[in-house]
């Protein structure tokens, strides 16, 4: 069955370098990568009695894209109440109703409230995911960029073991876990949150050079650097700063994560961090 939205939402879309909203076209071949799906609805108040729930999961199962929600609200802000509630249901950015696009949706889209939360989230519409695998998960994702920067300084303590170790957790019940729900190993994790978590600084802060970002996470030149963020993520690293949100990322680092699965499980086989 083809989503059709609530009569009170309207879905457009928002297409990199993000300066216009343009009308979606469902008959086409699909989402620009880096694109955001925008939902216009008259006032909070019809935006919670509107099927708004079931449009936003349709919409987050069926495309690997970013939300944003825009009301009517003549100081261009929302209430926290809103916020929150509009956050659980899947919606990661808030328009202003002045026609201002590019800056909030960089706001909002790179500082995510919950990076990990919003990892598992995606996941979870894909593939089952245990209490215990999601700990864990939550663990690497929100502990790898802060281990990066606590490890700058001290090359010989940076790889798994050593974060892991720092955590206070065990590598191998972790993997245990993992492999258990058929999930990818903690050494995927680990690459894929320093590499987000990187991109998304770069994203936040213009004059952040990549040089400085290559030596925090040990590569030996910005080439290396951005050739890993490609392979993992499928953009070299000037493209990755240009492309907002995090859904598309998760899509192309699945990919890479799965690619060593065996029809018996998960390889055993380990791959450099």
């Amino acid at each position: 069955m083809r989503w059709q939205a609530a009569p009170a939402i309207r879905v457009r879309q928002v297409r990199p370098p993000y300066a216009a909203i343009q009308e979606l076209d469902r008959g086409g071949d699909g989402l620009a990568r880096g694109s955001v799906l925008v939902l216009d609805a008259p006032s909070p108040v019809q935006a919670i009695e509107s099927e708004i729930e079931v449009v936003v999961s349709d919409l987050r199962r069926r495309h690997s894209v970013s939300l944003a929600l825009r009301l009517p609200d003549p100081d261009g802000s929302q209430p926290l109440w809103l916020v929150v509630w509009a956050y659980r249901l899947g919606i990661r950015a808030f328009l202003p109703p002045d026609g201002r696009i590019g800056e909030p949706l960089r706001h909002w889209l790179a500082n995510p409230l919950d990076l990990a939360g919003d990892w598992l989230d995606w996941v979870r519409l894909r593939h089952p995911v245990s209490r215990e695998s999601a700990w864990y998960i939550a663990r690497i994702v929100e502990g790898a960029w802060r281990f990066a920067l606590l490890s700058r300084d001290h090359p010989e303590r940076r790889g798994l073991a050593a974060f892991c170790e720092h955590l206070g957790v065990s590598e191998r019940t972790a993997r245990y876990h993992l492999a258990k729900d058929g999930l990818p190993g903690p050494e995927r994790w680990f690459a894929g949150a320093r590499l987000l978590h990187a991109q998304l600084a770069l994203q936040r802060d213009p004059a952040l050079k990549v040089t400085v970002v290559t030596r925090m996470l040990r590569y030996s030149e910005p080439l290396s650097f951005s050739n890993r963020v490609c392979r993992v993520f499928g953009a070299t690293i000037p493209t990755a700063r240009k492309l907002l949100g995090v859904e598309w990322r998760f899509e192309r680092w699945w990919s890479w994560a799965t690619a060593g699965r065996s029809p018996g499980g998960w390889s055993r086989r380990r791959r450099p961090a």
